[in-house]
């Protein structure tokens, strides 16, 4: 693995605000890590290298259980709000978010 993930906790620690984010993300890449999964249901983050091979940070806060229904209108509503008050974030281009299974 090209990377290790105290290497992600040192350069996700000079995250201060979303304004900090995209060179966090441009870090990051130069690190190595390709694309990286965020577990929802338990904080846990999957760092991906470009040979597909991964570090995880572990859980971070007990179990949540995802609602099954989803009210994208209210979602999409949030979503926007939480962009105007963190500010414009450059994400990358595999990142997805899913739930863990």
């Amino acid at each position: 693995m090209k990377f290790t993930i105290e290497q992600i906790k040192a350069e996700h620690r000079k995250v201060k605000s979303g304004a900090d984010f995209p060179a966090y993300i441009q870090a990051i890449k130069k690190l190595g890590v390709s694309n990286y999964t965020v577990y929802v249901t338990d904080g846990n983050t999957q760092y991906f290298d470009t040979d597909n091979e991964t570090g995880q940070t572990g859980k971070k806060y007990d179990h949540l259980t995802i609602s099954e229904n989803l009210d994208l209108e209210r979602f999409k509503t949030r979503l926007k709000l939480h962009h105007r008050m963190a500010g414009p974030i450059i994400l990358l281009s595999a990142m997805t978010v899913r739930k863990q299974e």
